[in-house]
């Protein structure tokens, strides 16, 4: 006999209740279900785990695996780093197959150098020494793509000191050319390639740190490029995304403003033309900036790193192109990177944050409706400036590769079947920038004054600077 629900014992994962003067299994508890109905047993289901029960009783999963209440094919657990040396200071990561022979390779600029180390694949994920090519003063950024036409994928740089971009064509076999420079505007810290005009071929854009502005460059069909056009941004732009926010067809911008604490969406009018910027507060400096669709439905989100606060802001999209206040998920220590990727096959994105001050990769498993369950953290080397997602292996499975500011980068694989002159903390180059959703594409920039490394992590990233690169 009871009165109230406090007269009774709690069942295994539930509340206590009391019914018509009975004890009774009150509601349970959150991730937990009754799937078998016996009361004796409570809530003895674990719904988040459970691939006969994945997210709700009688739910049953057609793939191996059930995590945070989602079917999947796999974990998203990643093996120990493999680190490779870059030039002095790298400032970014680009990655297509460079090579023509079918493995994705790397491309870094390093910004102490004024050079562009191309790391070519050997198969399995594993890398030559890098062979160095000239950029501009100070390259931070790197974006990967067919510039010319020619079916083979180039390299352009954005060249902080020397207010210009670099386009290094491929000539086939994984060298480039000499480059070809083009004004941008001043301070340019980061380049994104995409179809901007509409017209199939790939054009420009750099986010400049100093003039407040986007600047455009239209590919006039031979991998040339017409003079810049500047759109407004908000005050210290630098992290610099694409993709097709309003559903059009076209792809849109938007940049992170570090001294207004807000990020900026810019919508593609056609024939490469934007309309004035639109700002939504993040709170702080965003750091980085990347897209996915993190709710599963069919639009493009926003998120960016927000150092200050020690995680990331994730901004969704209505599907307009318009984005509603942010919500925060914690990282590591000083969050600086983000990148995106689909780490557990459940069809939504997931985050890979790098954490500067603790050395850290925070792995965040999205559930589907714009939230994410808590973070995983896998050490890296010391101070990751940059990370990113792609699959060096060729296992189908998402790997990461991470820049550390000890001039290394690190590759990591996923486990199987498992500064700058600003001041603040715009102390160096933002570290990520990518063209609309991944694509297989990488872009980090990185920081140093010592020759730098590489590192390649299968699953779990390493302890010492690096890029990493998880294997799914």
């Amino acid at each position: 006999m009871c009165l109230l629900p406090r007269d009774c014992t709690p069942a295994a994962n539930a509340l206590p209740a009391c019914t018509l003067g009975a004890c009774a299994l009150g509601a349970c508890n959150a991730g937990y279900g009754d799937c078998d109905k016996l009361v004796q047993n409570g809530c003895e289901d674990d719904l988040t785990s459970d691939v006969n029960n994945c997210g709700a009783c009688g739910a049953a999963c057609q793939t191996p695996r059930c995590v945070a209440g989602r079917c999947c094919q796999w974990n998203e657990t990643f093996l120990a780093r493999v680190d490779y040396p870059t030039g002095s200071g790298p400032g970014s990561l680009a990655s297509a197959d460079f090579s023509g022979d079918g493995k994705l390779d790397l491309a870094a600029p390093d910004q102490n150098a004024n050079t562009l180390s191309v790391l070519v694949n050997q198969g399995k994920g594993t890398f030559a020494a890098k062979v160095d090519y000239a950029t501009g003063t100070a390259p931070m950024a790197a974006a990967a793509g067919d510039l010319d036409g020619d079916g083979k994928p180039d390299v352009a740089v954005a060249n902080y000191g020397s207010n210009s971009v670099s386009v290094l064509r491929n000539q086939g076999n994984g060298t480039f050319a000499a480059r070809v420079d083009y004004p941008t505007g001043s301070k340019p810290g980061s380049v994104a390639a995409g179809d901007f005009d509409g017209d199939g071929k790939l054009d420009l854009a750099t986010a400049n740190f100093d003039a407040n502005t986007v600047s455009i460059l239209l590919n006039q069909g031979n991998g040339t490029f017409a003079a810049k056009v500047d759109y407004a941004t908000g005050t210290g732009p630098q992290p610099l995304a694409a993709g097709d926010f309003n559903g059009d067809g076209k792809l849109d911008l938007a940049c992170g403003n570090g001294f207004a604490a807000s990020v900026s969406v810019l919508l593609n009018q056609g024939k490469g033309t934007f309309a004035a910027k639109v700002d939504y507060p993040v709170g702080v400096e965003p750091d980085s900036l990347a897209t996915g669709d993190f709710n599963r439905d069919g639009k493009l989100d926003l998120v960016a790193t927000l150092g200050q606060l020690n995680t990331v802001g994730v901004l969704l999209n209505q599907g307009n192109g318009t984005f509603p206040a942010r919500l925060q998920f914690p990282t590591g220590a000083d969050p600086f990177s983000v990148t995106t990727a689909d780490f557990n096959a459940d069809g939504t994105s997931d985050l890979a944050v790098a954490n500067t001050n603790s050395n850290t990769i925070s792995v965040l498993i999205a559930l589907g409706n714009g939230g994410f369950a808590p973070k995983a953290d896998y050490p890296t080397g010391t101070g990751p400036q940059s990370v990113v997602a792609v699959d060096l292996n060729g296992n189908g499975r998402p790997d990461l590769a991470v820049v550390n500011a000890d001039n290394s980068l690190s590759r990591t694989d996923g486990a199987p079947g498992a500064g700058g002159p600003w001041q603040s903390r715009l102390r160096r180059p933002w570290p990520w920038i990518m063209s609309g959703p991944p694509t297989g594409r990488l872009a980090v920039p990185q920081q140093g004054q010592r020759a730098g490394r590489i590192s390649w992590h299968a699953g779990t990233p390493s302890s010492q600077a690096l890029i990493s690169i998880g294997f799914g």
